[in-house]
């Protein structure tokens, strides 16, 4: 059994500072090509989550030759509900104080993490369902290869992601050639292979390490060049009424940020942008927001609508606007963060420790 180095955590938190990026600028109207394509940062972040999710569970195996589940499970708990089900018991206060209706399906949906499923109240919870329903998944394949001794398998892992792969696209076809209906942009078992594909190269780079290194350092341009190939339609193609982007181009998408992940563990573009002072700072500062991204995310909708009113109620331009939005919700989702997310992560680590 390979036991692997660990992961420059700077790195994947520079990644993660990346994707919420695009996101934010995917949720208002600032600069038309960067919000076009914004909607990848989601794609990036199922990549990223499907390596380093895996990851902990690989990294278990290999210390002990066994899985715990449940502490697994609980372990994300920590990690997920308290500042969701904090910004949800928010939303549901001042839509009461405002009087407004809430729906109690789309509540319902976001109690229980069926939001792509039966509707919600914030169209961004989405992806967070995507990813629930995904470690439930994972956890329980890797639970049983635990107990049957194959979970460093790579012949098994390859073909279980090789047949991920295969059916969620083979869904998104189908589907998407009858209708090309909005829900078929959120399904999880339409979106599982991004994730899947994470998990493959996570346990490539935990059980095949010096072959997965070797790869990437024969294939160094390959893999730059199809990286750049890879998004370079999402700058041309819309999300919404393109059969392209709903079917093939979401498997493209998530090997190419696949690709862009193995560049920065292997090749360290770390050492590349820092080479200037500028380099360090922007560095620094995107690493920081990654850390800090899943509050960010959380909280990024909010504040694009009252952006959005300060814009109308004051006649602000495009630019001033979204740099009211941009620092609100970096702000905003640091806060919550250290206010909601890293008290509970200590407590967690207190009683459920690795």
């Amino acid at each position: 059994m390979q036991i692997s180095t660990t992961v420059r955590l700077k790195e994947i938190d520079f990644l993660r500072g990346i994707a919420v990026l695009l996101v934010i600028c995917r949720h208002f109207d600032w600069i038309k090509p960067l919000q076009e394509m914004g909607w990848i940062g989601v794609d990036l972040f199922f990549v990223l989550s499907g390596f380093l999710v895996s990851g902990l569970l690989f990294k278990e195996y290999q210390q002990t030759g066994k899985i715990n589940a449940l502490r697994f499970l609980v372990r994300r708990g920590f990690k997920i509900y308290p500042v969701f089900y904090s910004f949800i018991l928010f939303t549901v206060c001042y839509k009461y104080f405002l009087e407004k209706p809430i729906d109690s399906i789309s509540l319902l949906g976001e109690l229980v993490f069926l939001q792509n499923y039966i509707g919600s109240l914030w169209n961004h919870t989405w992806s967070l369902a995507v990813e629930e329903h995904f470690y439930l998944l994972l956890t329980a394949i890797l639970y049983v290869t635990s107990k049957t001794r194959m979970t460093d398998n790579k012949k098994l892992f390859a073909g279980l992601i090789a047949i991920t792969a295969a059916t969620s696209l083979a869904l998104r076809i189908t589907l998407n050639s009858i209708e090309l209906k909005p829900e078929y942009l959120y399904y999880s078992h339409l979106r599982f292979d991004s994730l899947f594909w994470g998990v493959f190269l996570s346990h490539q780079y935990h059980f095949n390490l010096n072959s997965l290194q070797s790869f990437v350092a024969k294939n160094k341009l390959k893999l730059q060049l199809f990286f750049l190939l890879s998004i370079s339609f999402t700058l041309f193609t819309g999300l919404d009424s393109s059969y392209f982007v709903r079917t093939f181009g979401f498997s493209v998408l998530y090997l190419g940020f696949g690709s862009l992940l193995l560049q920065f563990i292997f090749l360290r573009y770390d050492s590349l942008i820092k080479k200037s002072i500028a380099g360090q700072i922007i560095y620094s500062a995107v690493s920081s927001i990654g850390f800090y991204s899943y509050s960010i995310y959380i909280v990024h909708i909010m504040m694009a609508l009252i952006a959005e009113q300060l814009q109308a109620r004051f006649h602000l331009n495009a630019t001033a606007a979204f740099s009211i939005y941009l620092i609100s919700s970096i702000s905003a989702g640091i806060m919550i963060s250290k206010l909601i997310e890293i008290p509970f992560l200590n407590l967690r680590d207190k009683y459920f420790p690795k």
